[in-house]
């Protein structure tokens, strides 16, 4: 779908027809629908059970812990919904698409990448609390998202996967925009944005925008949008970051914190003259 310009698209959560899906089916289909842009749960059962994020109260944890992954990776996601629709690039795609020629990725079938920087692995087996991973040959590494391990592109990775967490692979020289605002959104309120930096190690340059408005802007692609460009320059003995905003609209919040989630070593993190730096915590200003 995402290759024929459909983006919008996602699966009814649980399956919209057939049996109720026991513990374990619930929790690894609400991990593996959490990171489409449609997300949500949509049933009709011959029996009447309508399939609800707590009919097994066993498992509640785990459905929190899952469906918590999507709120705190929404600026990521409203961000790719952004660039699907300005610029027509799918937000979920198959591996084969973002890493053409890569042999690793062109037999890959069982997982995708979210945008061009996040490996999605859903763990599709019965009872498994791992799942191999076939990471494409990247020049360097990736990150897990939820343990911060590094493993090298062009291989098959053994990766943890307990129940309620959903494997994502983050390639090196990217950054992921984060939240804590949980249901309902609002971003009027929303005055915390997080955003975490895997860097390679090594001297690099490159940059990443994220994008926001008020949730309900007719003019999303130029007055009613704030698009933040974020640079990033690392060389052996600093990491210099810089942020700058264009577009009228302006978020709650008016500072990035930053997370140099991998890389860092023991480089200072250098920035421009609107950075706060309070105890440690790096702030990129961009207003």
């Amino acid at each position: 779908l995402g290759l024929s310009g459909a983006f919008n698209v996602g699966h009814d959560v649980g399956g919209f027809a057939g049996p109720s899906p026991d513990p374990e089916l619930l929790v690894r289909f609400t991990e593996f629908c959490s990171l489409w842009p449609r997300f949500v749960m949509n049933s009709w059962k011959d029996s009447g059970v309508v399939t609800l994020p707590w009919m097994h109260a066993e498992v509640l944890d785990e459905m929190r812990a899952a469906m918590a992954l999507r709120y705190r990776l929404m600026p990521t996601l409203y961000t790719l919904m952004w660039r699907a629709a300005a610029f027509d690039e799918p937000p979920v795609r198959p591996m084969f698409y973002q890493f053409p020629g890569d042999r690793l990725a062109a037999d890959c079938d069982d997982a995708f990448m979210l945008g061009p920087d996040l490996l999605v692995a859903p763990v599709l087996e019965p009872g498994a609390r791992s799942r191999r991973v076939a990471l494409p040959d990247i020049g360097g590494c990736w990150v897990d998202y939820h343990t911060g391990a590094l493993m090298r592109g062009g291989a098959v990775a053994e990766v943890p996967a307990p129940l309620g967490r959903l494997p994502v692979l983050v390639r090196c020289g990217s950054a992921v925009p984060v939240s804590r605002q949980m249901a309902p959104l609002d971003p009027a309120t929303e005055r915390w944005r997080g955003l975490r930096i895997y860097l390679e190690g090594g001297a690099e340059a490159w940059e990443t925008v994220l994008y926001e408005d008020n949730g309900t802007a007719v003019d999303w692609a130029e007055a009613g949008s704030c698009r933040i460009t974020v640079q990033v320059q690392a060389d052996r003995r600093e990491i210099v970051l810089s942020a700058s905003a264009e577009g009228d609209y302006r978020p709650a919040f008016d500072r990035l914190e930053v997370e140099i989630a991998a890389g860092r070593d023991d480089r200072p993190v250098v920035t421009g003259p609107r950075a706060v730096n309070d105890g440690g915590r790096v702030s990129l200003r961009f207003r």
